[in-house]
């Protein structure tokens, strides 16, 4: 998917059909919006940002 501007209507049938056939369950995460998030919360505080994690995640390439 090429970036561009789309609605969340749009944004999510394009996910839907990308995963579509797929045994779940399986979590997917966007790491563009997931680092426009992280940048823009860091630019918001003073303070060190902590993530936190489940040891046991797994995580398979598609």
């Amino acid at each position: 998917m090429t970036p561009q501007k789309v609605g969340p209507c749009e944004l999510l049938e394009h996910w839907r059909s990308a995963f579509r056939g797929r045994a779940g369950p399986f979590a997917f995460v966007n790491l563009a919006a997931f680092d426009a998030n992280a940048a823009e919360l860091a630019g918001r505080s003073s303070k060190p940002i902590r993530l936190a994690s489940k040891k046991h995640s797994l995580c398979r390439a598609a």
